[in-house]
């Protein structure tokens, strides 16, 4: 960041749902994209014996892990149950 610019252009593309179906499959690709990213991160950390980011790494892998299952089982939801039902039921949930 200089002067107070953000570089937005190095971040990726923003992705933006146009429904909640599409904003959890956006999600999930996000996550998927991470996990790889994330993999190099720890191969790295370990080889060098940075055992601290190596731990930190594989911490926010795991996490992003859990997310993926969350994001695929609401995926999965929809499907089965039709957009409507689902969000009836998201609704309920609140």
């Amino acid at each position: 960041m200089r002067a107070g610019t953000l570089a937005l252009t190095t971040l990726g593309p923003i992705r933006v749902g146009r429904d909640v179906k599409a904003q959890l499959e956006s999600d999930l690709a996000l996550k998927l994209d991470g996990i790889h990213r994330l993999k190099a991160a720890t191969k790295y950390a370990t080889e060098s014996g940075d055992d601290v980011s190596q731990a930190l790494v594989h911490s926010i892998l795991s996490d992003d892990e859990e997310r993926i299952d969350q994001i695929e089982s609401q995926l999965n939801a929809i499907s089965e149950l039709g957009i409507e039902e689902y969000l009836s039921l998201q609704l309920q949930k609140g």
